[in-house]
């Protein structure tokens, strides 16, 4: 069987150190990336197709075999994926993506040539709020006209969602058939799975942020929050795990909060508390440093957006509504007086993504839906 997994960024992040990249791989690549290392560890052969510049392809040190249409998956480079393909003559080819690369997929004309499916990593009602607003709303009335709507998903021979409530979601406004749509929850990586922060003699007082810059993201709401923890616990140290260069410079000015180099925060203590207060959309669903910073075993406090509740559920962590910073402070400030709560919070969280998010598990599903 030859699979051609199909995603955006693939080649423009870090997977493992020999590799020179800064940052490592964002959201939905990340999870593609990780399908496609463990296709090849089951001895399926994998091509990737990705849309980096080509002079990244010599920078990687992956072990499957990776192409690119150029910079960004539009509709200029149509012909040359089609190309690709034809070279690639793939059995299977599993897009990573939302509403776009769903359009991508379709102008591409691929369907019925091999097996098609795709792993929606982005709810399309969500994710246009995310979009600039004129593209955002030329894809919400595209969405609704005869040619897109949900002809775009049911080209597809089967499509993948990451929770439940994406599923749901998506037969509920995108008019998914049910029988087509299965829940897969795709793996953690495992260098997560085996990191459970730095020990500490004492109980440590430790607040990360994991969001990134932007209002949307709630960065507005843990600022905010910050003097209202201060005021009643001076000795509690903030950090920010910031996502680029841009949002570490705009984070050195924010009083009482270090800024994190790295958005590899395993070195923390272990019983450091992990905060992701989204206002108002979650791009990629549910979020991977959510699920990331579950594994290792830390206490979350968030919102309930998109997928959250469902991973999050009655004794995972604490959901505070959004937009609300003293919600925020008032559940930080009872975490971090009871010692008790945080540490059940977080072993029920690290049981829970261990066992709900097992890359065997996934495998053996994905590779069904693959034979049909």
């Amino acid at each position: 069987m030859r699979v051609c997994i199909v995603a955006s960024l693939l080649l423009e992040g870090r997977t493992v150190e020999e590799e020179p990249f800064e940052e490592p791989l964002e959201g939905t690549a990340r999870i593609a990336h990780e399908l496609a290392t463990r296709l090849v560890d089951s001895d399926i052969e994998v091509v990737v197709v990705t849309d980096s510049p080509t002079s990244h392809v010599t920078k990687t040190n992956r072990n499957y075999r990776a192409l690119t249409v150029g910079s960004r998956f539009s509709f200029r480079n149509v012909i040359r994926f089609r190309k690709l393909l034809r070279k690639i003559r793939p059995d299977i080819i599993h897009f990573h993506g939302g509403e776009l690369m769903a359009y991508y997929a379709r102008f591409a004309g691929l369907f019925g040539h091999a097996r098609t499916v795709l792993t929606s990593t982005f709810l399309p009602s969500v994710y246009r709020r995310s979009l600039p607003r004129r593209v955002g709303l030329c894809t919400s009335l595209f969405s609704k006209w005869p040619f897109g709507g949900s002809l775009h998903l049911s080209k597809f021979d089967h499509i993948i969602a990451l929770t439940d409530f994406a599923r749901a979601s998506l037969i509920s406004k995108s008019k998914v058939d049910p029988t087509r749509i299965s829940t897969i929850r795709y793996g953690i990586s495992s260098r997560y799975l085996e990191s459970n922060g730095t020990p500490t003699s004492r109980f440590a007082q430790e607040v990360l942020f994991i969001s990134g810059n932007n209002k949307l993201r709630g960065a507005h709401v843990f600022q905010q929050s910050i003097p209202l923890v201060r005021s009643l616990m001076p000795s509690v140290d903030f950090m920010v795990a910031a996502r680029n260069m841009r949002d570490e410079d705009s984070w050195r000015t924010t009083p009482h909060v270090k800024v994190l180099q790295s958005r590899d925060f395993s070195g923390l203590s272990s019983d450091a508390i992990v905060t992701l207060p989204l206002a108002d959309h979650v791009t990629v669903d549910p979020p991977l440093s959510l699920l990331e910073s579950m594994a290792m075993g830390r206490t979350i406090v968030s919102t309930p957006i998109g997928s959250i509740p469902e991973i999050i559920g009655r004794d995972r962590g604490i959901l505070v509504p959004k937009n609300d910073p003293s919600a925020l402070a008032s559940a930080l400030r009872g975490l971090l007086t009871n010692s008790t709560l945080r540490r059940d919070l977080g072993q029920n969280a690290k049981e829970y993504t261990r066992r709900a998010y097992n890359w065997n598990c996934a495998m053996d599903s994905i590779q069904k839906i693959y034979q049909g």
